[in-house]
């Protein structure tokens, strides 16, 4: 569904000067629609899961582990397909207000799409190099969503979310170098000119849900501090035959 289009409905959580905020810069940080009750299950599910770490010695389908991880001292990057590893993650991503956001940026008819769950590990989390996701999906549209759900409060030390405001109406990169490896990085050459006068640092406090644009180049910094920062992220988008599956 084109923006013009989604424009033509009525927000559900969202407040209109939101929703433009968001179609203008491609990326928005909405606080306060997730409650501290669905805050508490998520991180008990989360601590389950590092804690049946503990067995895991190297990556597999769902785990990826962080240099130094072994069962005394667990430390893991990231969670793969977190919906299928623990129901409340799956109750969140098909219940919670996030739903509700999806419809007020993509139209009324909501697909999921994939989830992870990134942890940015306190000292150790690494950063992600800017890129634009829709290259990486197969997907013939620009109508996905990113959500992601900030777990713990997100400060600038702890390696938030950064957005390239405006990106996402400029031009898709190759995430290919140039020995034609996909690599799902833009080099900072390659950048829009004066792009760190529209960089956006999508911090905000436990709870904070962040929404990226497919197309909006977007990356991450270093976790340099002694906290965790889990990143709840889900893909959603918009679909003419979800209301018939």
């Amino acid at each position: 569904m084109l923006e013009a289009d989604v424009l033509n409905y009525p927000t559900r959580v969202m407040t209109g000067d939101q929703r433009d905020e968001f179609f203008a810069n491609g990326s928005i940080v909405l606080q306060g629609l997730i409650d501290k009750q669905w805050l508490h299950h998520l991180r008990q599910a989360m601590a389950e899961i590092i804690e049946k770490s503990r067995q895991i010695t190297e990556n597999d389908p769902a785990y990826v582990l962080e240099d130094g991880h072994c069962a005394k001292s667990p430390a893991l990057r990231r969670l793969n397909n977190p919906v299928c590893q623990h129901p409340d993650f799956w109750r969140f991503t098909s219940e919670s207000a996030m739903v509700k956001v999806a419809a007020d940026l993509c139209g009324p008819d909501v697909k999921f799409y994939h989830s992870k769950l990134n942890f940015k590990w306190p000292r150790v989390g690494q950063k992600f190099d800017w890129h634009q996701d829709i290259q990486a999906w197969p997907h013939t549209d620009y109508s996905p969503i990113s959500i992601g759900l900030y777990l713990e409060d997100c400060d600038v030390d702890q390696g938030p979310l950064l957005a390239i405001n405006g990106s996402h109406r400029g031009p898709l990169y190759s995430m290919y170098d140039e020995q034609r490896n996909w690599v799902l990085k833009i080099p900072e050459r390659r950048l829009p000119p004066n792009w760190r006068d529209q960089l956006a640092t999508l911090t905000g406090p436990a709870g904070s849900l962040v929404v990226l644009n497919c197309r909006v180049i977007h990356g991450s910094s270093q976790n340099h501090s002694n906290k965790m920062r889990p990143l709840l992220l889900n893909c959603l988008l918009y679909t003419s035959d979800a209301a018939d599956e």
